[in-house]
């Protein structure tokens, strides 16, 4: 049940948005002729639709189903020329970038440090089981 608390507070925070959108929608129609108050009113809105987008943008994220090996560490190793150190640096950028995006920690093994003949990283992932 733990995996959906975050589901189920972007919903709640999804759902509150929506309905201050309606709510500041409404307060427009009401607003009458007054200009500051009309501008104030459009910014809200456009500030309320622009987090609408990003909770439903966090929704389908959040509900995309989990690889099972994700929560799997793995070893990687690359011994051989310019190249193969070439291709190891960018494929351990990749991973990087990837952990990145995925709030998950990437550690180098300290006694080797990553260069152009051999490249040692250890990716741990703190996903939840």
């Amino acid at each position: 049940m733990a995996e959906l608390d975050e589901v189920v507070s972007t919903y709640r925070e999804f759902k509150d948005c929506e309905k201050q959108l309606e709510e500041t929608k409404d307060l427009a129609k009401d607003s009458g002729g007054d200009e500051d108050m009309a501008e104030m009113i459009a910014f809200e809105i456009s500030a309320l639709t622009n987090q609408l987008e990003k909770l439903e943008d966090k929704s389908k994220v959040l509900l995309l189903p989990s690889d099972p090996l994700d929560a799997r560490n793995i070893f990687l190793e690359g011994t051989g020329g310019d190249e193969a150190g070439l291709w190891a640096g960018d494929l351990v950028a990749g991973a990087a970038n990837h952990q990145r995006r995925r709030q998950e920690l990437t550690q180098t093994t300290p006694d080797q440090p990553l260069d152009d003949e051999a490249v040692y990283n250890k990716v741990a992932s703190d996903c939840p089981k």
